[in-house]
């Protein structure tokens, strides 16, 4: 089973990002995700950095956390950044 870092480092890199793709894209700073790929800890996430990533790889936070097999309809999503 994967762990919630191991998860964000395949989908980031399924989607053939950098760290610093997708911190810009995300509005993160590179270090905080890097940190989440290496040793993800759920005690130390907040809810808002985990529904932005769910957000910006169309999955719910619950397949982030929990390994839910499930992605998120696109029409339920709204997208990162959006006015």
């Amino acid at each position: 089973m994967e762990t919630l870092g191991q998860r964000l480092q395949r989908l980031r890199e399924e989607q053939r990002l950098t760290v610093y793709e997708v911190a810009k894209r995300t509005g993160m700073a590179p270090w905080v995700l890097s940190k989440l790929e290496s040793r993800a800890d759920l005690g130390n996430v907040q809810v808002r950095m985990l529904k932005r990533l769910a957000a910006f790889y169309r999955v719910t936070v619950d397949y982030l956390i929990h390994d839910v097999p499930e992605e998120q309809p696109e029409e339920e999503l709204e997208p990162v950044g959006a006015v």
